[in-house]
C-alpha cells in the first residue's frame, strides 16, 4: 500500500524555492514600507525648515534600503562635499545605491515628477526636474545645477540621458554638463556596474535582467529585484576636478564618458 504524502513532503524543491522567494519579497516590502512611513513625514518637514539636515536622511534611509534588499556595495574611491557627479545609468536602483554612498540630489526628467510614489520620493530628495526639449530650459537647468553645487550641495547627473541594458555605457550628453562652465563647480565621474546576483557572476543576460531598460514595466522589475537573495554592485568614483569657465563642454563630457566606460568594462571583465 502506498503511503499518503504529508503536506510538507508534497512541496517540491522548486515550489519551496518559490515560496521562500515570495516570503522574501513580502518581508522586504514590509520593511521598506515601514521605513518610508516613518521617514517621509520627517523628511518633508526637514525640507521646509532645515534644508541642510534634509540632505542626510535620504542617505541614512538608502543605506537601510540596501541592507533590506541584500544590495552589497563594493565602493572604490571617495566622493565628499559639493560636487557634480557624472554617472552611467541602468535602473531606478542606481539612485538607492548612489544615495547610500553619499548625500546627493539627482537630476531627472520633468515627467517623473508626476509619477505615483516615485515622483513624491524624488521631491523628498530635492530632485531637480529638467526639460531637455528647449535650449532655454537646458541653459536655465545648467545654471541651477551650478548654483546648487556652488551653494554646497552634491548633485548627480545620469549623463547618458536614459537607462542602458547594463552591458555597456551609452554616449554621454553634454548639455547639462555645461553647468561646469559656470566656475566653481567640481566635477567627478562615478561608474556603476552590477556584477553578481545570489553569489554568482552576472553574464550579459543576467545584467539585462537587473537593468530597467527598454519596454520593461516597473512593478515586475521591482518584485524581481526584491526577490534576489543578494545583488552585488561596484561603485567607483574618479578623481574630482574643477573645469575652468573657458573649457570645452564637449571635451569634458568625452573625458567623463571615457573614465566611466573604462571602469565599467574593468568591473564586468
Amino acid at each position: 500500500m502506498q503511503a499518503e504524502s504529508s503536506p510538507a513532503s508534497a512541496v517540491s524543491p522548486g515550489g519551496l524555492g518559490l515560496w521562500r522567494r515570495r516570503a522574501r519579497v513580502a518581508r522586504r516590502l514590509a520593511l521598506l514600507t515601514t521605513g518610508l512611513a516613518l521617514g517621509a513625514p520627517v523628511q518633508a518637514l526637514l525640507r521646509r525648515v532645515g534644508p541642510r539636515a534634509a540632505t542626510w536622511l535620504p542617505f541614512v534611509f538608502h543605506r537601510y534600503a540596501c541592507r533590506v534588499m541584500g544590495v552589497r556595495r563594493d565602493v572604490r574611491g571617495v566622493s565628499r562635499g559639493a560636487v557634480l557627479l557624472g554617472s552611467n545609468h541602468m535602473s531606478w536602483l542606481d539612485i538607492v545605491v548612489l544615495s547610500a554612498c553619499r548625500p546627493t540630489a539627482f537630476v531627472a526628467r520633468a515627467d517623473i515628477a508626476g509619477w505615483p510614489l516615485f515622483g513624491a520620493l524624488a521631491w523628498l530628495q530635492d530632485t531637480l526636474f529638467v526639460s531637455r526639449e528647449r535650449r532655454q530650459s537646458v541653459d536655465a537647468d545648467a545654471r541651477e545645477i551650478a548654483r546648487r553645487v556652488t551653494a554646497g550641495q552634491g548633485v548627480t547627473l545620469f549623463a547618458e540621458g536614459t537607462t542602458s541594458d547594463g552591458c555597456g555605457v551609452l554616449p554621454f550628453r553634454s548639455a547639462l554638463l555645461g553647468a561646469a562652465r559656470h566656475g566653481g563647480v567640481v566635477v567627478q565621474s562615478v561608474a556603476l556596474a552590477y556584477v553578481a546576483r545570489d553569489g554568482g557572476r552576472l553574464d550579459e543576460e543576467g545584467r539585462r535582467a537587473v537593468a530597467w531598460w527598454g519596454e520593461k514595466t516597473l512593478a515586475p522589475h521591482l518584485l524581481d529585484i526584491l526577490g534576489a537573495r543578494t545583488l552585488d554592485v561596484r561603485v567607483e568614483f574618479g578623481a574630482p576636478g574643477e573645469p575652468q569657465p573657458g573649457d570645452c563642454r564637449k571635451a569634458l563630457t568625452r573625458l567623463l564618458e571615457q573614465e566611466v566606460r573604462r571602469k565599467v568594462e574593468a568591473a564586468l571583465a
